[in-house]
């Protein structure tokens, strides 16, 4: 891609040149991210440090949006607790 795409597509996205380079730089890493899951609405290219407990969180997360169930500070409290205790 040379500089006069490059200003063309920045122009046409409302977006810096600085932008564009950048996410070129970059085709490969966020082609993974995305691979792995991340989606078309990722903001920020971060993997999962603890992969199975962030996906029990989505999962949980989904469970209670589908059900109209509203997420306070208690009702994560009481699952955390109720999840400890299974284990133990």
């Amino acid at each position: 891609m040379d500089g006069a795409n490059k200003n063309s597509i920045a122009k046409a996205l409302g977006t810096s040149k600085t932008s564009i380079r950048r996410i070129v730089s970059s085709k490969e890493r966020i082609q993974e991210v995305f691979i792995d899951g991340c989606g078309p609405n990722c903001k920020r290219l971060m993997k999962a440090q603890h992969k199975e407990l962030e996906t029990a969180l989505v999962d949980w997360m989904k469970r209670l949006l589908s059900s109209l169930t509203p997420v306070t500070g208690d009702l994560k409290a009481l699952m955390l607790n109720a999840n400890v205790l299974k284990k133990s």
